[in-house]
């Protein structure tokens, strides 16, 4: 498996950023999702931003996990494309 660019913030809860284009839900997303909810502390919800879109089934399936999405991340973190 990669490495993930992942924190875990000041209340436990996990933050993940994937630099993708479009993130698809797939079986191997599905695990590495799994992995990280269970380490994740219930107190708040682990967040996934990414630098591109994510599909309609992925933003359903994250969220039906307890995470929060936040596509498009570049723009708040203002990253520039070369």
């Amino acid at each position: 498996m990669a490495r993930l660019i992942s924190a875990v913030l000041g209340d436990g809860s996990v933050l993940v950023l994937l630099p993708t284009d479009y993130l698809l839900w797939t079986e191997k997303n599905a695990r590495i999702i799994a992995g990280m909810t269970a380490r994740s502390k219930r107190s708040r919800a682990p967040q996934l931003w990414t630098l591109g879109r994510i599909s309609p089934k992925t933003r359903k399936e994250l969220h039906a996990r307890g995470w929060k999405v936040r596509p498009e991340a570049g723009r708040l973190l203002k990253i520039k494309k070369k």
